[in-house]
């Protein structure tokens, strides 16, 4: 949720916590850190139970400090507030799962602001594929060509073109550690504010 939340030392906290369980449970776990959706994602194509285990676990973990040690970017509640009382609809797309990223909302008290949220496991393929944007602009009952896609990555504006939408990034959060200046989209913006 890089858009709104900066990412935190809770993704080492929640590693430290799958090596240790890793090594209590002799077993292999692939880890790869998403930083784009503030989770540790462990991923592997044949997982045995004990690795199921783990990342039932590792879910378990990150869910119970899921936020704790994350805070709002600047100017993003004042941001959301303003469109709000624009009455524009807004929706929040993210790759980070669902059960995650609603939690997230809730503790920093920005759910209110959506009429809906989904996650990397709402649809059957995440962003940078235009159907989790597409969908969206379906419940919120918009075109693609009239829904302003903002976010913060390469994967957003990707997913924002091949919708159809015209997309703004913000020059802050996640984009693979690349800056987002080089990145193909309609307009920057160094606060939700502006």
């Amino acid at each position: 949720l890089p858009l709104i939340v900066v990412p935190s030392p809770a993704l080492l906290e929640v590693l430290v916590w799958v090596l240790w369980l890793v090594e209590y449970s002799k077993i292999w776990v692939p880890v790869v850190i998403g930083v784009a959706v503030g989770a540790l994602a462990l991923r592997n194509h044949r997982r045995s139970e004990k690795e199921k285990a783990a990342w039932q676990h590792y879910q378990d973990a990150y869910l119970r400090i899921n936020g704790l040690h994350s805070r709002i970017y600047p100017g993003a509640a004042e941001g959301l507030q303003a469109l709000a009382d624009l009455g524009l609809p807004l929706a929040f797309l993210t790759n980070k799962p669902l059960g995650f990223a609603r939690p997230l909302l809730t503790s920093k008290g920005l759910v209110g602001f959506f009429s809906h949220v989904f996650g990397g496991d709402s649809f059957v393929r995440k962003k940078p594929d235009p159907l989790p944007l597409i969908e969206t602009c379906r419940a919120l009952g918009t075109a693609p060509a009239r829904t302003l896609m903002i976010g913060d990555s390469s994967n957003d504006a990707a997913a924002a073109r091949a919708a159809g939408c015209p997309v703004v990034l913000m020059t802050y959060g996640y984009n693979h550690g690349e800056p987002v200046q080089g990145v193909d989209a309609d307009g920057l913006a160094d606060a939700l504010t502006e």
